[in-house]
């Protein structure tokens, strides 16, 4: 169980300091979008390389459609709030 809570915080830290490094870029900055973007689309061109399951890969196309959703489509804002 510790080692349960320990990747945790883990994961949390890291979500956090990029989300940190990506409000001091600036939410529009190519930075920012390289930052969010990039790991999830080299993971998904070597899945595409090794013939992963084809859920994994749409499991990942549905993560990054989701997040660009979030993108085009905001319902959070920054200054007022919810949209």
């Amino acid at each position: 169980m510790l080692v349960s809570v320990a990747l945790l915080a883990a994961a949390n830290a890291c979500v956090f300091s990029a989300m940190a490094v990506v409000d001091f870029l600036g939410k529009d900055s190519p930075w920012s979008w390289l930052l969010v973007y990039g790991p999830i689309a080299a993971i998904n061109v070597v899945c595409v390389r090794d013939r992963a399951p084809l859920v994994f890969l749409c499991s990942q196309w549905l993560a990054i459609m989701h997040g660009l959703a979030h993108v085009f489509w905001p319902f959070l804002d920054e200054t007022i709030g919810v949209n």
